[in-house]
């Protein structure tokens, strides 16, 4: 890395941390990057941003912002620099959860991330690398979106529901989120319960392991270690950067199976026979009808339109303090 690295920063002003300290985040961005700053909370505005202020290899590329900020940035490096070399990422934990930046390994404080940082790029010896595969979800005949993880089934269907139901009313985060997970925990009692907007059909090809027409509870693919609360929900055993999970609509739960899957206790209790799929891969088709969700921003795809194609190729350098 040169000793005095070129420096970009992005402020998502609507991020819950960044919202509460944006005078000070401003004053540490522009102490960084001078004039290579933006604040915008526009996927749009934000891949403008990249593709003409982002800079190039050994150079940095700092989020304030939450995981689907982040999200929008690796969105917009994939589209413009498929095959090109990427800055330095440096993810500042300033949304909600910051599920990207914990398993990372942050465990500062939004303002305290970025003066660290500072002092990095002006030499100083804290802080280190850390490099971890992106997700690349090509979409027949539009472009791709990258990103750390993807969810299906009830993973989308919470997300999707927050959006269209409590985030327009104004309800935050933190009260919505506990009563869509009170819904659907409480669907984990009998299959019966669970209506079919958390189990759409899907067809799933993990390298040469092939799961077809499954109704999908419960879908899950990332390249991070950890999920939300330090969750390890997959269990796969082959070799291959992305975990996928995937747990059928007709599965039975017990009061115990909650932890267990959290911390990807896998067999004997949770068997393929059974329902419960975990696998390693380098590559996967999904086939769906219904939304899917990258780090929290929702999309949606049809069946009829081809397979979602989900890579790892690219293993992008992160800033940790």
């Amino acid at each position: 890395m040169p000793a005095t690295p070129d420096v970009a920063v992005l402020i998502n002003p609507r991020s819950g941390r960044v919202r509460r300290r944006l005078a000070r985040v401003r004053a540490l961005a522009r102490g960084m990057a001078g004039d290579r700053c933006a604040e915008t909370s526009d996927p749009e505005a934000m891949a403008d941003f990249v593709a003409t202020a982002a800079p190039g290899e050994g150079g940095v590329l700092c989020v304030a912002g939450g995981d689907g900020s982040v999200q929008a940035v690796l969105t917009a490096l994939e589209r413009e620099r498929p095959d090109g070399p990427w800055p330095i990422l440096a993810a500042a934990p300033g949304g909600t959860t910051n599920m990207i930046a914990r398993d990372l390994g942050e465990r500062v404080t939004l303002t305290a991330y970025m003066r660290r940082l500072a002092r990095w790029v002006d030499g100083g010896a804290e802080g280190r690398l850390v490099p971890r595969a992106v997700l690349r979800i090509g979409r027949p005949g539009r472009p791709p979106v990258a990103g750390m993880s993807l969810g299906a089934g009830a993973v989308a269907a919470g997300v999707e529901l927050f959006h269209r139901s409590f985030k327009p009313r104004g309800i935050p985060e933190g009260v919505a989120f506990p009563l869509i997970i009170g819904r659907y925990l409480a669907s984990l009692a009998s299959p019966a319960l669970r209506p079919d907007e958390l189990a759409p059909r899907v067809t799933l090809v993990l390298d040469g392991t092939v799961l077809e027409d499954r109704r999908a509870f419960f879908f899950f693919t990332t390249t991070l270690h950890r999920l939300l609360l330090g969750t390890h929900p997959y269990w796969g055993v082959e070799e291959g950067p992305i975990h996928a999970t995937l747990v059928e609509s007709h599965v039975r739960w017990g009061v115990a199976d909650v932890p267990r899957f959290a911390r990807g206790a896998g067999p004997p209790r949770f068997l393929p026979e059974l329902g419960w799929h975990s696998h390693n891969a380098h590559r996967l088709l999904l086939t769906l009808d219904g939304p899917w969700i990258v780090d929290g921003e929702v999309f949606h795809t049809r069946a009829s339109d081809g397979p979602l194609e989900i890579t790892a190729r690219r293993v992008a350098a992160w800033w940790v303090p």
